[in-house]
């Protein structure tokens, strides 16, 4: 695989009020996020569910420290590869790197198969598959955004990823969806994820392989509406 530089073609959006989001969890939303576990189990593969317990219980993401302040390294690879729809509310991502998760692959589904009506379809979430890869881009963020990634996140698991760049393994932030039900994503769910992985320059292979993904028919508005697209 040779690694490339990402075209840049605009400067990342300024600040974006996170007000968003709130408004877009309903009430099945908030089903699936009172259902969020955070799950520690023994594994060999790469990724380490071991977080460090902090004294309020929360499981703490590897941290560093730069000029800038304190910061972790996350790794997107559903909607959150649009960097526009991870600004919404999480103002301090920046682009760090892509990267591949190995051992793993890309599915969709539903916790507890509960539609979201934010997307209205299946959400991208990650399963063991021995030979598989799951490519992504890794996000450098504050700290002060860990609380806000987490919300978005509700329905899933953080994991302590060791994540395949082109500078080494680097330990990342991910999530995997909680009681998980296979089911297709919306188009519009699927448009995001395509924009995302052509924004942020993933190998032309796997684009095609997301461009394959099954869709259900949705026609119902979701949160695409809301998201800043182009906004430079």
């Amino acid at each position: 695989m040779q690694w490339r530089n990402v075209p840049r073609t605009c400067s990342f959006l300024m600040h974006i009020q996170s007000a968003i989001l709130p408004r877009t969890v309903n009430s099945i939303d908030r089903k699936a996020c009172a259902g969020a576990q955070i799950r520690v189990a023994s594994s060999k593969t790469s990724v380490e569910r071991g977080y460090s317990t902090t004294a309020s219980g929360l499981l703490a993401p590897s941290m560093a420290s730069d000029n800038e302040g304190d910061f972790f390294y996350y790794f997107a690879y559903g909607s959150n590869l649009l960097k526009e729809r991870l600004l919404m509310a999480n103002p301090s991502a920046r682009f760090h790197c892509r990267g591949r998760l190995k051992g793993y692959s890309l599915k969709f589904g539903n916790f507890q198969g509960i539609t979201s009506k934010t997307w209205h379809g299946g959400f991208a979430t990650i399963r063991e598959a021995p030979g598989d890869e799951v490519w992504g881009v890794v996000w450098k963020m504050s700290t002060s955004d860990l609380q806000s990634l987490d919300r978005q996140e509700c329905s899933y698991s953080p994991l302590l990823a060791n994540v395949e760049t082109e500078n080494g393994e680097l330990p990342c932030r991910t999530y995997q969806m909680n009681n998980y039900v296979d089911k297709c994503p919306s188009p519009q769910y699927k448009y995001v994820i395509v924009l995302g992985a052509k924004q942020n320059g993933l190998p032309e292979f796997y684009i095609k392989r997301l461009e394959a993904i099954e869709v259900n028919d949705n026609k119902e508005p979701t949160i695409l509406e809301d998201i800043p697209i182009g906004v430079c």
